[in-house]
């Protein structure tokens, strides 16, 4: 009776808890064997997969916490700080340079060359719009004079805006006159009558809502300033296609133009 409780004391005493559980420690490795001998592991990692966009971005984020334990980084917190005397000192470099930074980063050249091809077209709309202005005719061509009126001004104010960011990159806006249609985009038609007045002004806003959409996604995040400007020039491009539409209804009795 003593032996076999001397021998219970000693089996317990063998089995020791916490982190040293020896026969935890054995059943593991058994089972971590008989896993890798047995288990499909393609199928297993492909459960284990993310199963959207979120769970990949958690995954991801996990996986570089885990990295930064392991060799002991700290998160990068106040980077922008920490990199502020890197700032200063490049402002100091290339003043003459103006507005522009090292951080621009779209090619200058091709940003102002499609700056001034939108100069060119804007050009093109300030004297098409004031020309109908002057020449429309009609017992209902006040209310639509007063419009195109209204059109060249907001047309000219595009242009000032065009010009003024083609500076602050450095350029030179295009102004000249010669070879002016061949860099616009939209053309330059009288129209015989009101209705043609009209559809003309309609095409060549549609014409620079393509351009000016294929414009903002071009400059996108390599140069924020041109693309919000150009955003809030397309807005009311789009406005003005939407005017001269309504007028066009109006005056020819068809919501859509015919094909």
């Amino acid at each position: 009776m003593a032996k076999a409780k001397a021998k219970k004391k000693v089996s317990r005493a063998s089995r020791i808890q916490g982190e040293g559980d020896y026969d935890a420690t054995r059943r593991y490795l058994r089972d971590v064997e008989k896993f890798v001998h047995t288990a499909d592991i393609e199928a297993a990692a492909r459960a284990a997969a993310p199963r959207n966009a979120r769970e990949a971005r958690e995954l991801k984020q996990a996986e570089a916490a885990g990295r930064r334990h392991a060799t002991g980084a700290k998160p990068a917190k106040n980077w922008f700080l920490r990199d502020l005397e890197s700032i200063r000192r490049k402002a100091r470099e290339h003043l003459s340079e103006g507005a522009l930074t090292q951080n621009y980063k779209g090619s200058v050249e091709k940003a102002i060359g499609l700056l001034n091809h939108a100069v060119a077209t804007e050009i093109v709309c300030v004297l098409r719009y004031k020309f109908h202005a002057v020449a429309a005719t009609g017992l209902s061509s006040e209310g639509v004079r007063e419009e195109f009126a209204q059109h060249a001004k907001e047309e000219e104010a595009h242009l000032d805006l065009l010009c003024e960011r083609i500076n602050q990159l450095g350029g030179k806006p295009q102004m000249n006159p010669e070879g002016l249609l061949a860099r616009a985009s939209s053309q330059y038609v009288e129209g015989e009558n009101l209705v043609d007045m009209i559809r003309e002004n309609l095409i060549a806003e549609r014409i620079a809502i393509e351009s000016y959409r294929d414009m903002v996604r071009y400059f996108g995040d390599n140069d924020p300033t041109t693309r919000v400007m150009l955003e809030g020039i397309l807005a009311q491009e789009e406005e003005h296609a939407n005017d001269m539409h309504d007028l066009l209804v109006a005056h020819e009795g068809r919501p859509m133009l015919a094909r």
